[in-house]
């Protein structure tokens, strides 16, 4: 009886390792998509200044010109 109590802890203690490991697989991949994430809003910001900035030039030469 004490040997199948302690296969059985064993088995339980197996099954906890693996979904804490699960756990924190899961913590990674979000991690990574939350930077994915940020480093997609940071180029976006860039590109929409960068689009502004020419704007602003083609405006101040269009109206140099006239």
């Amino acid at each position: 009886m004490k040997a199948q109590a302690e296969q059985n802890d064993s088995q339980v203690d197996k099954a906890k390792l693996g979904l804490e490991e699960k756990k924190v697989e899961q913590r990674g991949e979000q991690f990574d998509k939350r930077i994915q994430s940020s480093e997609n809003i940071a180029q976006a910001r860039i590109d929409s200044s960068l689009q502004r900035e020419l704007m602003k030039q083609q405006n101040n030469q269009g109206g140099q010109g006239g």
